[in-house]
């Protein structure tokens, strides 16, 4: 299965998008390319992303603030360094590794990748995702795109009621707690959605899940 033809078949202009960590947009682009949809709220707490992306002007709802389980402030942890190798898109070769920022503290990460380093942690602003849907008037969700490097447990925690109100989630998950209280492998994270949701297709470090009453 490849997820964007999954998202290219199931979505469409009408429906309601949620990208938990944008990062620097790529993926965002393409969300507005196979789908035109008008109401994709995305959110990115790491202040040099932020930056990359208003400079995008990508029709979206951009909050620059983190997801979890409260509403108030967080520690995010910055990643930095250089791979060794090109990734062949300039937005990434051009920029410092930030794509391992987490508001979780990096464990088996710092042995994991040797080349990614992280900064002491910075106070970001965090919502939850209930709080935010209250504030937005938003009462369904069609799609989450989550890359939240760790914070999976948290972020969905942040769901409340609204878990009940979506209909598919697309995460990260990983066996090794590559950062600190850290869900390990995907039998949690069907643990905290409950008895409704189901696999709709495991890719490995990634996991397409449903929502079957919704």
């Amino acid at each position: 299965m490849n997820i964007y033809d999954f998202i290219r078949d199931k979505l469409n202009s009408d429906s309601v998008i949620f990208e938990i960590g944008s990062h620097m947009g790529l993926d965002t682009a393409k969300f507005i390319e196979i789908t035109g949809s008008r109401n994709i709220h995305c959110f990115e707490c790491d202040p040099r992303n932020i930056g990359i992306l208003k400079n995008l002007g990508l029709n979206v709802d951009l909050n620059d603030e983190a997801v979890s389980d409260i509403d108030g402030y967080v520690d995010l942890y910055q990643s930095t360094g250089k791979p060794s190798g090109s990734f062949g898109i300039n937005i990434l070769d051009e920029n410092d590794w930030t794509a391992s920022s987490s508001i979780k503290k990096p464990k088996e990460h710092l042995t994991e990748v040797d080349w990614c380093k992280f900064k002491d942690p910075i106070k970001v602003k965090s919502t939850r995702i209930d709080s935010y849907c209250h504030k937005k008037r938003i009462e369904n969700i069609d799609f989450v795109w989550m890359d939240v490097q760790g914070a999976e447990g948290n972020v969905l925690s942040g769901f409340g009621k609204m878990i009940d109100n979506t209909k598919f989630i697309f995460t990260e998950y990983s066996n090794r707690e590559l950062y600190e209280d850290s869900l390990i492998g995907k039998d949690k994270i069907l643990n905290i959605l409950g008895d409704d949701w189901n696999i709709v297709h495991d890719f490995g470090n990634d996991i397409l899940l449903e929502n079957c009453k919704k």
